[in-house]
């Protein structure tokens, strides 16, 4: 039976886990690293390829929509085919980088997970591993398919935006957020079934498409309670990065009086505050998933505190005495 306050229960369980949160905490930070070296280090095909010449900042800073919009698509436009190049270049690698880093950084945080719960992980060898690999591409699959509905989404709303003198810019908008929304959609529940599926792998050592499908069956079945834990969880989110960005709000007045490297290091140290504050609540939040999934572990009486619990069965008295 899945806990009754599984949000609670997955907080408490993290929490009392530190080298789960290390390890959580490594593989994240590590692709995190990596990802930001390689789009900067493709990011300068993009700013070498833009140049504004003095009539063009004067339109961007004239305020007028039409100049802007005008300005504005032609600069993007000449940019247009360098941003193409360096995302061609830099999406692989970044997602290669992500399958690495989730596969052998997950995998054993998610065996150690079911180990939390009422089932018992399985062995992890070459299945196990495989099984792990192949839903993680399924997840990189599947953000490429985000990106390109994105990309998709704008070229219908540049089509429906028609002419630069007399652009239709609400039903520009409405296109894009409406095609654009339908595919994030998409990827939101697929995502969640490929989320899923790896708590089925540890536990009951199933392949890739058997542990898909049962994370699916599972999700339509229980989809109330993993809604309501899942809303939890991005409350507790949303309330603690409110409170992190109130508190950089508070260094805009202290740095009229405060020198600029402490304001720096301030802001620094927030911003790491709010990344690891959030990595433990997303890490919460599969503990969660995994008590929904494959239940608590059943209370062992101890000596001291025997349970008063009457067994369903029990042998009737022998007559014979």
């Amino acid at each position: 039976m899945a806990a009754e306050d599984p949000t609670r229960r997955s907080l408490a369980l993290v929490l009392a886990s530190p080298m789960l949160i290390v390890a959580e905490l490594a593989w994240r930070w590590a692709y995190a690293a990596g990802a930001i070296g390689i789009v900067l280090y493709y990011s300068s095909i993009v700013r070498d390829a833009i140049s504004l010449s003095a009539a063009d900042q004067s339109a961007l800073l004239s305020g007028d929509l039409l100049q802007l919009i005008s300005t504005g698509t032609r600069v993007l436009a000449g940019a247009l085919p360098f941003f193409v190049q360096a995302a061609v270049s830099a999406l692989p690698k970044i997602a290669l980088l992500w399958l690495f880093c989730a596969t052998l950084g997950r995998a054993p945080i998610v065996h150690h997970i079911v180990s939390l719960t009422a089932a018992a992980p399985v062995k992890s060898g070459r299945v196990y591993w495989t099984a792990m690999a192949s839903v993680h591409s399924v997840r990189v699959v599947l953000f490429l398919i985000v990106i390109s509905s994105y990309i998709a989404a704008g070229r219908l709303a540049a089509a429906v935006m028609g002419d630069l003198q007399s652009p239709r810019l609400f039903s520009a908008f409405v296109v894009f957020f409406f095609t654009f929304g339908l595919g994030l959609s998409a990827w939101a529940l697929a995502n969640f079934v490929a989320a899923l599926a790896p708590l089925f792998i540890a536990a009951r050592g199933r392949s890739a498409l058997d542990s898909l499908a049962d994370a699916l069956r599972f999700s339509m079945l229980n989809r109330g309670l993993f809604f309501t834990s899942s809303a939890t969880n991005a409350m507790l989110r949303t309330v603690f990065s409110v409170v992190i960005t109130g508190a950089g709000i508070l260094l805009l007045p202290l740095s009229r009086y405060a020198p600029t490297a402490a304001i720096i290091v301030l802001a620094a140290l927030l911003t790491v505050l709010y990344c690891l504050g959030s990595d433990i609540l997303l890490l919460a939040r599969t503990v969660a998933y995994a008590l929904i999934t494959l239940g608590e572990p059943a209370a062992t009486p101890s000596p001291a505190n025997p349970t008063l619990e009457t067994p369903l069965y029990s042998a009737p008295p022998d007559l014979r005495s």
